[in-house]
């Protein structure tokens, strides 16, 4: 369930506090996919309105002036995009690309909700960037950078996710170790679907890739 952004809402400055409990979520060891524990530490940020548990997700209404490119930046999300998920385009949430897809038209990118730590992120925003569209899509789409576009974060829902799936990122202190870090990269990869009816692989029956054979 998506829930609206607050229909007036005042904001309040972003605190060092606030930045803090956001660069946490990547340490999964401080509140171990729990809900509860997690509900427990919102209610004492200033900048967090509204904490509510529904079913299995936490939802948490954000009053702090962070826009979605500093929110995207204290979770690590390299390449994060705006993307709205309804048919009216009245949503817009920060997705992160986990791919590149074939279209001949235009540039088309595979994103998903972030996952940082334990959760799986649903960070909502309050509408669509200023300015000219995009050049990339996602889906039915266009796909907004995150980086410039001046939107701020209004809500955040969390449910808790296994933290290997795509998107995801490792806690803080693994880039911090001086090692080499696996996983910086992993937004970036390319995944090019492999479509039977692509024009790069003909099928075996000619009439699936040419339909007026369909008939004859």
């Amino acid at each position: 369930m998506i829930v609206p952004p607050e229909p007036s809402r005042e904001t309040v400055p972003v605190t060092p506090e606030f930045e803090q409990f956001s660069a946490s979520l990547l340490d999964g060891q401080v509140d171990r996919g729990d809900l509860v524990r997690l509900a427990a530490r919102a209610r004492l940020v200033f900048g967090i309105a509204r904490v509510e548990i529904r079913d299995d997700r936490l939802d948490v209404a954000v009053t702090a002036a962070v826009t979605a490119e500093q929110f995207a930046r204290w979770l690590l999300l390299d390449e994060a995009y705006l993307v709205s998920s309804d048919a009216h385009q009245a949503s817009w949430a920060i997705q992160v690309k986990v791919g590149d897809l074939d279209d001949p038209y235009q540039a088309r990118i595979h994103v998903t909700r972030p996952v940082v730590g334990p959760w799986e992120l649903l960070i909502r925003v309050d509408g669509r960037p200023d300015g000219p569209l995009p050049r990339i899509v996602a889906g039915a789409s266009p796909a907004y950078p995150v980086a410039g576009s001046g939107v701020l974060v209004t809500n955040v829902t969390f449910s808790p996710h296994p933290a290997d799936l795509p998107g995801s990122r490792r806690p803080r202190s693994s880039r911090s170790s001086g090692g080499p870090n696996l996983w910086a990269r992993r937004g970036s990869i390319s995944l090019r679907r492999k479509d039977p009816l692509s024009r790069s692989r003909k099928p075996d029956d000619e009439s699936l890739y040419r339909p007026d054979r369909a008939s004859k």
